[in-house]
């Protein structure tokens, strides 16, 4: 985490968004509460120290501390890292993940449950242990293949995925109907008895049936039916044919200017960005029942973006 962002956040000058990227940070990792600790006791030390006496040369740091040195924190996590990586990392962990909402049937793994299963009225968003998010319509089940596969996942029922990419490690989604393999994509899959339907919004997707196999790209649908892999038709636009995730959207490092358009029609407001290399910059995370303006504010963070609004437009500028 940046010290600087830390000791803003500990001083009161961090605005809502960055002080919930720093609460997000700090229950992500044991070692991340662990250096927020160690910058709240230097941070609190400092403080009297400058009411107690003029700086001179600054004082051991087992004087600050009041304690030992702690020794067990490995280097890497206190290394200052660049602020919109943490932004996107801290975003994925805090983003609408509530174990409540969701049904585990066997005991908590790291992130997630080996089976996931809602109710009639029920949605639920699972974050799988890769990185993937996976937002569950109701009366739909997922379950991990085993411990070890964390890149498989059985689905009967409707999903939309956001996988992680990993180079050289397929993601892997078997049904009754068939099988679908990625390595990094946006899409909806809808699996019942020996019907499927898939719908790609970002990236490439082969979905496979009784050995057969097609590629489905974005803005396309694949479907077998009873067996039989139908010819891949055109969605100009795919987000009417997954209009059932309600208020959900999930990035996996999604160029700005893609993931702008889906805000834009998700809340009906223009996102503009005059300095046309911002729609370049990639983000990730996902956002269950959010406030337009509580998603922008996220998403200016994590683009490390200056963001203003006029009515119903946002301007997005780079950050000086």
């Amino acid at each position: 985490m940046d010290d600087e962002l830390i000791f803003r956040s500990l001083s009161g000058g961090a605005n809502a968004a960055e002080e919930a990227l720093v609460q997000a940070w700090r229950r992500a990792d044991r070692a991340n509460e662990e250096q927020y600790q160690l910058a709240a006791a230097v941070f609190e030390g400092a403080r009297q120290s400058d009411v107690r006496r003029a700086a001179a040369s600054p004082p051991p740091l087992e004087v600050l501390l009041g304690q030992p040195p702690v020794l067990a924190v490995p280097r890497h996590h206190v290394v200052r890292r660049a602020m919109v990586r943490i932004a996107a990392a801290a975003a994925i962990l805090l983003l609408g993940f509530a174990a409540s909402e969701l049904r585990p049937r066997a005991p908590m793994l790291a992130f997630g449950a080996d089976e996931f299963v809602t109710g009639p009225a029920e949605t639920a968003t699972v974050s799988l242990r890769d990185g993937s998010v996976v937002h569950l319509a109701p009366g739909s089940r997922l379950r991990l293949a085993s411990r070890t596969a964390a890149r498989e996942v059985a689905l009967a029922g409707r999903a939309y995925f956001a996988v992680a990419n990993q180079p050289g490690s397929p993601f892997r989604i078997k049904t009754t109907a068939g099988d679908v393999t990625v390595l990094g994509t946006r899409f909806a899959l809808e699996a019942e008895s020996e019907d499927l339907r898939l719908v790609v919004v970002e990236g490439r997707v082969a979905l496979s049936a009784r050995g057969k196999e097609t590629q489905v790209a974005a803005g396309e649908v694949g479907r077998v039916v009873k067996g039989t892999t139908l010819p891949v038709a055109p969605a100009a636009d795919p987000r009417p044919l997954v209009g059932w995730v309600g208020n959900f959207l999930a990035f996996q490092a999604t160029p700005l200017r893609d993931a702008a358009r889906e805000i834009e029609r998700q809340f009906n407001i223009r996102i503009v960005m005059p300095d046309p290399t911002v729609g370049n910059r990639t983000i990730s995370g996902w956002f269950a029942g959010w406030s337009q303006e509580e998603v922008m504010d996220v998403v200016c963070v994590i683009a490390s973006t200056s963001c203003s609004r006029e009515g119903g437009v946002v301007t997005m500028r780079p950050r000086p």
